[in-house]
C-alpha cells in the first residue's frame, strides 16, 4: 500500500473516531460562536449566563462595549438563547478558555467549557477570559461541566 494511501486511511480513521467519540448516546448541540476573548475585563469575577430576551442581553452586553468597540449582534431570541462564559480573573499568560461542546440530554443541556492551565505563569497581570455563543431556544435546564487542562 503506497505512502499516500496510508496516510489518507489513518487521517480517515482519525475524524471518524473523534466525531464519534463525543456524543455516543446523546445529541450534541451545534453552537454558533457570537464572540470570545482571551484578555477581557467586563466583569470582576467569573460566572456563566444563560440570556433568553433582548432587554437582557443588552443589559448583560453594556459593561463590556468600550467606546471603540461596538458589538452589534442581532438574536432572535425567540429561536435562540445566548450562553455567556466568564473566567474567573487569572494571572496573565497562556490561559484559555472555551466552550467547547454542548451535549443535550432528556432533562438538561450541559455546556462544557474547557480551560488550559499553563505551566509557565506570567502574574504582571490579570485576564478575564469569556466565550459567548448562541443555540437553539429550549426550556431545559442548562447546567455547566468544567474540564482543566494541564498545557
Amino acid at each position: 500500500m503506497s505512502m499516500k494511501k496510508k496516510n489518507f486511511i489513518t487521517a480517515f480513521l482519525l475524524i471518524l473516531a473523534v466525531s464519534f467519540s463525543s456524543c455516543e448516546d446523546r445529541r450534541c448541540i451545534s453552537f454558533t460562536h457570537i464572540t470570545k476573548c482571551e484578555a477581557g475585563r467586563c466583569y470582576p469575577e467569573g460566572f456563566e449566563k444563560v440570556i433568553t430576551s433582548q432587554e437582557e442581553w443588552d443589559y448583560f452586553i453594556s459593561p463590556c462595549i468600550s467606546p471603540s468597540f461596538e458589538m452589534k449582534i442581532d438574536i432572535d431570541f425567540d429561536r435562540y438563547l445566548v450562553i455567556a462564559v466568564f473566567d474567573k480573573p487569572r494571572p496573565s499568560g497562556n490561559w484559555r478558555m472555551s466552550i467547547t461542546r454542548i451535549k443535550e440530554y432528556s432533562n438538561r443541556i450541559e455546556v462544557v467549557v474547557t480551560i488550559g492551565n499553563p505551566k509557565v505563569l506570567n502574574t504582571l497581570g490579570f485576564i478575564h477570559s469569556y466565550h459567548i455563543v448562541k443555540i437553539p431556544a429550549t426550556r431545559k435546564d442548562i447546567i455547566f461541566k468544567y474540564n482543566y487542562k494541564t498545557a
